[in-house]
């Protein structure tokens, strides 16, 4: 992940988890870019008809066409902002009910925490379902051909498993007995945890697919130990919920 600082309306946009107030921010980040655009063509035209007289240098007129400041630094490639914009149409838009929040990605992870759950007797048969999710997340190759993409990817998925973690504050999350006993706060904490550790590092042994998975692993365990700053890490907390638990 790049140490590059993201602008702000990106910052609210990843700590947003409702898919329609994340739409504003990226579609307020989008003006923000065009509006950056426009006044830095402004300036490189505005600097080379001054060029002759300011004998300013062709490096300098492209850090000023470029913006060069702290908040100009901290717009995304224009490749990276349409793959950011791609992703968010594929998790939270409907072509069908276009006015109907969804998050597709959501559903992919529970989907996989159930597979992990109850494996069959042949768990790596399920390595092509699980890849397809995998591969309905990614898009396309551009998070494993350009850096940007791939921080993009990454972010989105700190999101997603964010998310995940708040709808296990639900009180019908980890209901027992039929669905009549609400869990207490600590077996809810254990669910949860468990589950992302499911849908991430589990399933990735459990199919073999830890390299392609590498990503989502990170994003689990990364956004895991900032939601829950006393956790060391996503498998020893998981280790700590199940100490009886055994490798698929």
């Amino acid at each position: 992940m790049s140490e590059k600082k993201l602008h702000p309306l990106l910052e609210a946009y990843y700590a947003e988890l409702e898919p329609d107030a994340r739409r504003r921010h990226l579609e307020a980040y989008a003006a923000a870019r065009r509006e950056a655009d426009l006044q830095a063509a402004k300036a490189a035209s505005s600097d080379e008809n001054d060029l002759a007289d300011d004998a300013v240098s062709g490096l300098d007129v492209l850090l000023a066409a470029a913006g060069d400041t702290a908040e100009a630094a901290s717009f995304g490639s224009a490749q990276a902002d349409a793959y950011r914009e791609a992703l968010f149409a594929a998790r939270h838009q409907d072509k069908k009910h276009p006015g109907q929040p969804v998050d597709r990605f959501l559903w992919y992870l529970m989907n996989m925490s159930t597979i992990y759950k109850n494996p069959g007797f042949f768990p790596k048969r399920h390595r092509k379902e699980v890849l397809s999710y995998l591969r309905s997340m990614e898009l396309d190759d551009r998070p494993r051909s350009d850096a940007a993409c791939g921080d993009v990817l990454y972010m989105e998925l700190r999101n997603l498993v964010h998310r995940y973690y708040f709808t296990c504050s639900d009180p019908s999350y980890g209901r027992s007995l039929l669905g009549m006993l609400p869990a207490d706060a600590g077996r809810r904490a254990a669910l949860c945890c468990t589950d992302i550790w499911n849908f991430s590092r589990g399933i990735a042994e459990m199919t073999g697919l830890e390299e392609e998975m590498e990503l989502l692993c990170r994003a689990a365990n990364d956004e895991y130990c900032a939601l829950v700053p006393e956790a060391e890490s996503l498998d020893a907390a998981y280790r700590a919920f199940n100490p009886d638990s055994k490798k698929r």
